[in-house]
């Protein structure tokens, strides 16, 4: 009898066991599921708002998706809505697990697990990680634009680099209550040394010096300075260039990325910027540069703190490769380096001259690239080199004009329509009658101020507080800075009379 019930208990426990591990299983692969299809669509359908002219640029367009329940989430610039509340569209990381919304994008480098207790996903920032722990055995996830759907799942979107034809491998570690999916990457080696997050972002001009030399790269970078000291016979440029293509997919890693930088910045900037060499050896080391440098704010430090004349060497550059031939992709590459160099400095100079000359035999996306630099010079927090700096008004009033022209393209996403309406905005209220704006421009604002007016009306449009912070600039603008000023404090005068009257009433 006894052992009759025993049989019986051991298998409602097998049987409960099962169930457990069948409800707590993971589809670690995209869903092509009807929602994921639905998700997809919504995704294509952008708006006019949403619409990335440059998506090698790494700017994010507007999506939307579709809830489990059927009611839209509506994925703004900066939040995302549903029916019930609104959160930040970036995941902010923590030191401790934290939940992933849906839609909500995530920043490179970060650790993600699954929670079976909660059956949420949540990341955090990486572990300390010991310095014996890097090299081969080394898992870093490297995570860029991914996307958390309505179901849970893990979307991931590969943003393309400056040139179509570049991939980059993503790498997404998953981790189940602190223990790393089977058949995932191999366990790292925790330690409770500082993080090399912690030493980048503490590096500066006075520190520079305790960065380690010695780092997994090393042997790599030390094979390309012995062969560029070979005699000119015995130089073997085509394993550098094989070297310096393998380092490329590194340096999209945040943690990597600054390792390279401060320790072998020099080393490829002196590639880069060598004239003998050939151009696609130049490029891949410019790459390294830019790779290491995006979405990298300790990296761009760095070298802005320690190397501050690179910005000149580069527009010295931009000036020789004008002449040159086949010369466009290194142009990008070092288009994207000052402008990602010029986005965390305290004074922004350029040389005007050069990028003007640039911008005219250049694509469009190049353009748009130097339109973003022009818009980080004139802007208010660098009013002190302005004031310093002889402006040519002919050469003001042609920026004047591309940018009022370019601002009026449907296909120009919001993140530029706001770079470059500051910038006009800047440049107007500065120099006011000095500088001619076009009939075409004001008849845009007025067209974008009525189109945003009517899309004010939805609900979770509202919840957007930085759009609305934007759209009414743009309103309060069109008299105020491009009109009459006093056509403003008319208007705003009757607007006030109308609600005190309406109070009466």
């Amino acid at each position: 009898m006894r052992v009759e019930r025993a049989r019986k208990l051991i298998s409602v426990l097998t049987l409960l066991l099962f169930t457990k591990l069948a409800v707590s299983q993971v589809v670690l692969a995209p869903s092509h599921s009807k929602d994921a299809s639905n998700y997809d669509a919504a995704n294509n359908d952008q708006s006019k708002l949403g619409t990335v002219i440059d998506s090698s640029d790494g700017e994010i367009a507007s999506d939307s998706a579709v809830n489990d329940d059927g009611s839209d989430l509506v994925i703004g610039d900066h939040l995302i809505c549903n029916s019930v509340e609104c959160y930040p569209k970036v995941f902010e990381p923590s030191s401790g697990w934290k939940e992933i919304r849906p839609g909500q994008r995530l920043p490179v480098g970060l650790d993600i697990r699954i929670s079976l207790e909660k059956g949420t996903k949540e990341a955090k920032l990486p572990e300390p990680v010991s310095e014996g722990a890097g090299g081969e055995g080394n898992a870093d996830s490297e995570i860029e634009n991914v996307v958390i759907d309505t179901e849970g799942k893990i979307i991931q979107h590969s943003e393309p680099d400056e040139l179509a034809e570049e991939a980059v491998e993503e790498q997404i570690n998953f981790v189940f209550n602190d223990h790393e999916v089977e058949g995932g990457p191999e366990p790292r080696e925790i330690t409770e040394d500082t993080t090399d997050l912690t030493i980048a972002e503490s590096v500066t001009a006075e520190s520079a010096s305790n960065v380690q030399a010695a780092h997994e790269f090393s042997k790599d970078f030390a094979k390309i300075k012995s062969l560029a000291q070979l005699s000119s016979d015995e130089k073997n440029w085509e394993e550098v260039e094989s070297i310096l293509d393998d380092l490329v997919e590194f340096a999209h890693d945040y943690k990597k990325g600054f390792k390279i930088l401060s320790n072998e910045f020099e080393l490829l900037e002196s590639l880069s910027f060598n004239d003998e060499l050939a151009v696609s050896i130049r490029e891949l080391a410019a790459r390294i540069i830019i790779s290491s440098l995006r979405n990298n704010p300790p990296a761009i430090d760095f070298v802005n703190e320690n190397y501050p004349q690179t910005t000149f060497k580069l527009c010295e550059k931009l000036a020789e490769l004008q002449a040159f031939r086949g010369s466009k992709p290194l142009v990008k590459r070092f288009l994207s380096i000052l402008d990602v160099l010029l986005s965390r400095t305290e004074f922004v100079s350029i040389k005007d001259d050069v990028l003007w000359s640039t911008y005219k035999i250049e694509d469009p996306s190049s353009k748009v690239k130097i339109l973003e630099i022009i818009s980080k010079f004139f802007s208010e927090r660098n009013e002190a080199v302005i004031n310093n700096t002889e402006l040519d008004m002919k050469t003001v009033q042609k920026w004047v004009n591309e940018l009022t022209t370019i601002i009026q393209t449907p296909e120009l996403d919001e993140l530029h329509v706001r770079s470059f309406f500051h910038c006009i905005s800047y440049i107007k209220s500065r120099f006011k009658n000095h500088v001619k704006i076009d009939s075409d421009f004001l008849n845009w604002l007025i067209n974008e101020i009525e189109l945003r007016n009517e899309a004010a009306k939805n609900e979770l449009y509202k919840r957007d507080d930085g759009q609305l912070e934007f759209d009414s600039l743009l309103a309060e603008s069109r008299h105020a800075i491009f009109g009459n000023p006093n056509a403003a404090r008319l208007k705003e005068r009757i607007y006030h009379n109308d609600e005190l009257l309406a109070d009466e009433l």
